[in-house]
């Protein structure tokens, strides 16, 4: 996957579980969570499970406060997207 399309994943992912309350972003680094998963998905996402990825690089950004979303949640809202 491109760096532009996991941009636009990520971007619409992370707003929607702000919005679902199962994630906490430190004030005005919503975009650097965006551009973070993003990249992390990049370069660890080789074969592996999109779901799961996801919630690797939200819990290893330094600019998420809290992830209260394990993979079904995550999976959830990622099925939210497609609505």
């Amino acid at each position: 996957m491109t760096v532009s399309f996991l941009q636009g994943y990520a971007r619409a992912l992370v707003h929607e579980l702000i919005q679902r309350e199962l994630l906490e972003v430190v004030p005005g680094r919503h975009e650097a969570v965006v551009v973070f998963v993003a990249e992390y998905m990049a370069e660890h996402g080789q074969n592996r499970s999109a779901i799961s990825l996801t919630g690797q690089a939200l819990l290893a950004c330094p600019d998420v406060d809290e992830l209260y979303a394990d993979d079904e949640a995550l999976k959830d809202a990622v099925d939210a997207l497609r609505a």
